[in-house]
């Protein structure tokens, strides 16, 4: 014991402690793809209709919707239950689920099936797609089609990203979709026929490239309290816009993803992807209303004895392979996954090209979105419009050049092309419709920004 070390002056503070402990636990791995019984199919309820990715696990119970889908598709709940969830490690907790009877049926319509599902919040992560491309070769010649692969899973309800899945069908209700058709493929792969579709599951012979890396921090901060942390919007996650994505950010993602995207195909021409913006909702199927704007359409150029001049154009365009013909027989009955934009025509007598078609990026019907909400626009061009002005006083001599349809010489990657699909009456007679995919990138608003790249 020291004397005197228990005197203390009234005006000393008591020291603020802080007691911070950090553990890192970092792992970097490479492996072999690893498939699921996943696909794709129709969920109905309330007249509503639409796609969900879903995933057939045996090692379930019970069978699970995700909130988001149950909210989307104004599903009524049955009453609630409480399941005992057993984790990894015995670990076991309860919860509490809102049970709903949701119908579904395979892409095609054929087959309809009618289960119930317990909601969760978030089923899994999300899941790669099948893209071995000696299996998916197999699978062609056996004519088996995998409605997971063969349907843009952007045409799919999903809150953040396209690979979720919403819809886990367990071992409650999976043994009835069975068929007991099965089909061995290479190595360890095993393609399983459902009544909702085929399925692909095994390990792939396929080496994942990218590296897998997992990293597991765990931080102990302690700290005295401070009154004035309890109105600290900082401390709730709450933000100024400021503080979050700067137009900056957005410009540099954008640059990125096009840097990521272009190539050059064996003409010359550069193709890129659409610059998708994250968690944009779903295009939603607009074949109705694609084809009343084009009974409008038809009817004015009609009216002006213009319609053989707007046909003429578009059999440029085809001679010169900026659109195709879709053969029917491969789109996807109803028009599943795909999205069309209407078009119309622009006069202008004193042009080289005295009618164009003009295609609307921005159309929408009431409830859905425009393709050009779903896309990043890039940097608005508008601002560089002075600095331009004034390098272009520096020198004596100015020079101007026009490149010839210019939006026309930047390709869109076939991944991107079912929702750029447009409808024509060749002739004008709509008993003869032709429907085309634009390979082209002239009916969205960052076309400006990709054509300044070049």
């Amino acid at each position: 014991m020291c004397y005197g070390e228990n005197k203390r002056s009234d005006n000393e503070k008591p020291e603020s402690k802080e007691v911070a402990e950090n553990t890192t636990l970092a792992n970097n791995s490479c492996s072999r793809e690893v498939y699921l019984q996943t696909l794709i199919a129709y969920i109905k309820e309330n007249h509503l209709k639409h796609f969900i990715r879903v995933i057939i696990d045996m090692g379930s119970q019970r069978s699970y919707i995700s909130k988001f889908t149950a909210r989307k598709m104004k599903l009524k709940g049955l009453g609630e239950e409480c399941v005992n969830h057993g984790l990894f490690g015995g670990i076991e907790h309860t919860e509490a689920h809102q049970r709903y009877r949701i119908n579904l049926s395979n892409v095609d319509g054929s087959y309809n099936f009618e289960l119930d599902a317990l909601d969760e919040k978030k089923i899994c992560a999300s899941l790669p797609k099948m893209n071995d491309a000696h299996c998916l070769n197999q699978l062609k010649d056996m004519g088996i089609l995998i409605s997971d692969v063969a349907i843009n899973e952007r045409s799919c309800l999903y809150e953040k990203n396209p690979g979720e899945i919403h819809l886990l069908i367990g071992a409650d209700y999976a043994g009835k979709l069975l068929t007991g058709n099965i089909k061995h493929l290479s190595g360890s792969l095993v393609a399983v026929q459902t009544h909702l579709g085929w399925t692909v599951m095994g390990k792939s012979d396929i080496i994942n490239t990218n590296k897998s890396s997992s990293l597991l921090v765990l931080s102990l901060h302690v700290n005295n309290a401070k009154i004035s942390d309890l109105w600290n919007l900082d401390s709730l996650g709450i933000k100024e816009d400021s503080a979050k994505r700067t137009k900056t950010e957005t410009q540099e993602l954008a640059l990125e993803h096009f840097r990521e995207t272009v190539s050059r195909d064996n003409t010359g021409r550069y193709k890129v992807n659409l610059p998708w913006l994250d968690g944009h909702p779903p295009l939603r199927d607009n074949k109705e209303f694609a084809q009343k704007r084009l009974k409008h359409t038809v009817k004015s150029l009609k009216s002006k004895n213009r319609l053989n001049e707007y046909q003429e154009v578009f059999n440029q365009w085809e001679n010169e392979g900026i659109i195709e013909q879709i053969n029917p027989v491969k789109i996807n009955p109803e028009g599943l996954g795909i999205h069309y934009l209407p078009h119309r025509a622009v006069f202008k007598d004193n042009s080289t090209t005295k009618v164009r078609p003009v295609f609307d990026g921005s159309a929408k019907t009431r409830n859905s979105v425009s393709i050009n909400e779903c896309i990043e626009k890039g940097p608005n061009l508008i601002e560089m419009i002075p600095a331009i002005l004034n390098r272009f006083r520096w020198g004596k001599i100015g020079v101007i050049s026009d490149i010839k349809q210019a939006f026309l010489q930047i390709a869109l990657n076939e991944s991107d092309r079912d929702v750029i699909q447009f409808m024509w009456w060749k002739d004008g007679d709509p008993q003869n419709i032709v429907i085309d995919t634009v390979g082209s990138y002239l009916a969205y608003h960052a076309a400006p920004f990709y054509l300044q790249q070049f």
